[in-house]
């Protein structure tokens, strides 16, 4: 987890030097504010990983064109990550398959079916259907979601009165 922090801290210095020089509506500025997400969900920061993506989805949206574009593909897709990873509530399941089978479908027209964003999107999918099944039969609490080198883990759950 120590080398994970360490490449947050740079991504988030790099994020930092390209909004201040470029601005926020820079394609530069978008990819490190992608890269500064995914490193914050690696350690454990989903939270402010989705607070990110959330402020600069739109503005990707903008810039790129409509949702078949491949950057907001994946910009949607560490969204969806930070729904079903960590703590995730009935709600953040159910957001969270809506938005990967959306982008799934999208990335298959856009990239290929065989292509592999498109073969990773499909197994995150499945993933994400896992603990949504667990927390639709447990709707009165929270799904604890590990992941432990690259396979997910239903760690518990935890009732939430």
């Amino acid at each position: 987890m120590g080398k994970c922090k360490e490449a947050a801290a740079e991504h988030k210095n790099v994020y930092d030097l390209a909004r201040e020089t470029c601005g926020v509506e820079s394609p530069l500025t978008l990819g490190t504010a992608r890269n500064f997400a995914c490193s914050l969900i690696r350690v454990g920061r989903s939270a402010e990983a989705r607070s990110l993506v959330l402020k600069y989805l739109p503005i990707a949206q903008r810039i790129y064109g409509g949702l078949d574009n491949a950057k907001i593909i994946l910009m949607r897709a560490i969204l969806a990550e930070t729904l079903w990873k960590g703590e995730v509530t009935l709600d953040d399941a159910t957001e969270a398959v809506a938005i990967l089978e959306d982008i799934s479908q999208r990335s298959s027209r856009v990239n290929g079916i065989s292509h592999p964003k498109t073969l990773q999107l499909q197994e995150e999918l499945k993933s994400a259907r896992m603990v949504f099944d667990v927390a639709r039969a447990r709707p009165a609490g929270i799904v604890l979601v590990k992941m432990d080198g690259g396979r997910m883990l239903i760690a518990g759950y935890k009732r939430v009165s």
